[in-house]
């Protein structure tokens, strides 16, 4: 059995498709991830902080470490919970793939993050897919993106703010007041997976409290999209061959790290 999945949930999978697609555009979860795993993942991230294996968008209070497979077996777990694949794969079909995996840290003072969606994520992939930006939302859900709790995730510390229902609107942004007037803010214990449509507008808010927030962001793709990440790609040619090994003989992270189209 899994060790990360630590509570049988009862979830109606065709409900869980129908709330993402149709409804609040998300999911919250609680109480998947037991707290050695949490400690050992945040262990390892944090360790990273200060390497040349981060980067960030919101200046320097803001850290995004990758490259997790290397660092510990533990996030071959965390990004191929059970839960999760079910739900996945009822919304995506069953040959969906892992578009990006970071560790995301907030450090004290970081700022409101931008508004955004998480897919489509440039022009031309959305254009070579067939949609026309004007003809949104999309027919389909083109992305999933996965937020693992390493920490609460509270008011202070930069809870994710999000639109509920905002999935559905056509593919204009909407002002940055706008959007923090009207966003509910996920408040979680940590361990909570939340789950939401990659067409939700959404941004992370700031740190307002005295210590870094850990959290986890995986990105699980329509299998006809192309990767963000492109190392994910070319991870059986790049990865140490003790974790390429051990990638290999887990079944759902083969699934998960097949090529793109």
């Amino acid at each position: 059995t899994n060790p990360i999945y630590v509570q049988q949930m009862n979830i109606d999978l065709e409900q869980a498709k129908n709330e993402v697609i149709s409804g609040t555009g998300y999911l919250v979860l609680p109480n998947i991830v037991p707290k050695e795993t949490l400690n050992i993942a945040r262990t390892a991230i944090l360790s990273q902080l200060d390497s040349d294996r981060w980067f960030g968008e919101l200046g320097e209070k803001h850290r995004r470490v990758r490259d997790l497979f290397y660092l510990s077996p533990v996030f071959d777990e965390l990004v191929s919970i059970p839960i999760v694949m079910n739900i996945a794969e009822r919304i995506l079909g069953s040959n969906f793939k892992l578009g990006a995996f970071t560790g995301n840290c907030l450090l004290p003072g970081a700022p409101n993050g931008y508004v955004h969606q998480d897919y489509p994520y440039f022009h031309s992939e959305f254009t070579r897919l067939g949609y026309n930006r004007t003809d949104c939302p999309p027919k389909e859900v083109l992305e999933l993106q996965l937020i693992v709790t390493i920490d609460p995730f509270t008011i202070d510390n930069g809870a994710t703010a999000l639109i509920a229902g905002s999935q559905n609107w056509p593919l204009s942004s909407p002002s940055p007041k706008e959007f923090w007037k009207t966003a509910t803010r996920i408040e979680a214990s940590a361990g909570t997976v939340i789950l939401s449509n990659g067409a939700l507008w959404h941004a992370s808010a700031a740190n307002n409290s005295d210590n870094v927030r850990v959290g986890l962001l995986a990105q699980y793709l329509n299998p006809k999209v192309k990767r963000m990440v492109k190392a994910l790609d070319t991870m059986d040619q790049d990865a140490p061959p003790e974790v390429w090994k051990r990638i290999i003989k887990n079944h759902r992270l083969k699934h998960l790290l097949k090529p793109s189209p």
